[in-house]
């Protein structure tokens, strides 16, 4: 603008007498529309400015000749054909969006099938998303009158079958119009019955899946399910499959709702899962830590201690990840000569159903222990979370960790460290597990004939007070 407002002023000096009247063709020709004459106008101007030998009537003569194309292009018809069989037919956006109802985001997401973040996402130009998408969605918004694009010319886009002036090229023959290409899927799913950010497993996981997602040119939305949604078998409102490249659930351990998910015809990864031994094999790859490895070395090292009586703590049927570890604790104890395991186990906690406090964990677990006819000399937990409350109920009956009974966690989570005495761990590589589940995923999306498979990664015991080192 401050071009034009530069370029007048010098014209207003060369053209003094005709300055007038060359600003007033230039008005008319922007008020109807007639950018040829614009830039016939425009340039024109630039023609003087660089050849000062042009005189100022051959100027004035050519601005006379433009008001006369201007005329005749005005009154010429609307549509034309050309020689190739095309049509130029004008395509209003005003005749199927009326301009009397304003067109949103929304409305242009309903129109694709696609969520409303995708369509804010290419018409703001921000995130990671493809190229085919965006210009699928740009080409909507201008079709059904987005205030962004009234006007196709100025939108400062490229788009193949719309041209400067808001007309469609279709076949005079009447073939309907080139449908637009599929929708480049780009946006992955995850799905969880809890909040991710109570879990520093969850949270560093999905830190890595994002950077190896994003990497490869998708992005990740999470979606933390309702329990009605759970027991009624429902997606989130908000998710819209048709856009969705992949699923990934983590925490997620209600098998029918996994089931569900499986059935959807979309690549599907369980971080973890429920446990389905007795019920039908889902349809989905499956990624879980190392369970059983630092179990078995630590029992191990137990037995050369002197130690004869385990226990386990922790709801074997919550998940595939306590089971396996309840197993290896069973095993490796029958493995290293311990007695039973069984005797001193509380294999129903927690419960299945959600306590309103979260000290009602420790209030039941105190209630438990006690009920115990014989105390083991090693309890093994499920995870950081029961083990912290184990020791705290032993402390309440007055037994000493690690004087009395040692006591081993399982994830390395961050309290595990601060926790006085300092907490016995498994520690999961949560990292490694994130960049792994990514790449299983995106396996899975370039080629879903492959075989569903299971994998591990690596973890590592890690001792310290609670097991006396």
């Amino acid at each position: 603008m401050n071009n034009y407002k530069s370029l007048f002023s010098h014209c207003q000096q060369q053209f003094a007498p005709h300055y007038y009247i060359i600003v007033g063709v230039f008005l008319i020709n922007v008020t109807y529309a007639q950018l040829q004459c614009v830039h016939i106008v425009l340039r024109l101007f630039m023609l003087h400015l660089y050849n000062p030998h042009l005189t100022k009537r051959f100027c004035f003569c050519i601005i006379v000749i433009n008001i006369i194309i201007g005329t005749v292009f005005r009154s010429a018809p609307t549509a034309v054909g050309d020689k190739n069989g095309l049509s130029l037919t004008e395509h209003s956006a005003d005749q199927e969006y009326p301009m009397s109802t304003r067109v949103t985001m929304q409305d242009i997401a309903d129109a694709l099938g696609l969520s409303r973040n995708t369509v804010s996402k290419a018409i703001n130009n921000t995130g990671i998303i493809a190229p085919a998408t965006r210009e699928l969605i740009l080409r909507k918004a201008m079709e059904m009158g987005y205030r962004q694009f009234s006007d196709a010319s100025f939108s400062g886009l490229s788009i193949p079958d719309i041209n400067p002036n808001g007309f469609r090229l279709q076949m005079m023959t009447g073939t309907p119009p080139a449908q637009p290409a599929a929708v480049d899927k780009k946006e992955i799913a995850m799905l969880t019955a809890s909040k991710p950010g109570n879990s520093h497993f969850a949270v560093t996981t999905l830190d890595r899946m994002q950077q190896v997602f994003s990497s490869h040119g998708y992005c990740m939305t999470i979606y933390s399910l309702l329990p009605n949604e759970l027991e009624s078998l429902r997606l989130p409102g908000s998710l819209n499959t048709s856009s969705l490249a992949g699923i990934f659930s983590i925490e997620l351990f209600h098998y029918d709702y996994c089931r569900m998910l499986s059935s959807l015809g979309l690549p599907y990864l369980m971080v973890d899962a429920p446990v389905f031994f007795d019920r039908e094999p889902l349809s989905a790859d499956l990624l879980l830590m190392e369970n059983q490895r630092g179990i078995y070395t630590f029992l191990k090292q137990m037995e050369a201690e002197g130690k004869k009586k385990v226990g386990f703590i922790g709801n074997m049927k919550h998940c595939r990840s306590f089971f396996e570890r309840g197993s290896a604790c069973i095993s490796a104890a029958g493995f290293c000569g311990f007695e039973p395991v069984q005797p001193y186990s509380i294999l129903n906690y927690p419960p299945g159903k959600t306590p309103a406090r979260v000290a009602d964990y420790t209030d039941e677990l105190y209630v438990m222990l006690q009920k115990m006819p014989e105390l083991p000399e090693i309890f093994i937990c499920a995870n950081d979370f029961l083990a912290i409350n184990v020791i705290s109920s032993l402390r309440r009956a007055g037994i000493r960790c690690p004087e009395d009974i040692l006591v081993l966690g399982f994830d390395d989570s961050p309290e595990s460290r601060f926790h006085s005495p300092a907490l016995s761990t498994v520690h999961i590589h949560t990292q490694s597990m994130g960049r792994l589940a990514a790449e299983i995923l995106l396996g899975r999306i370039g080629d879903k004939s492959r075989e569903y498979r299971t994998s591990y990664v690596q973890t590592d015991l890690i001792l310290r007070e609670s097991t006396g080192s």
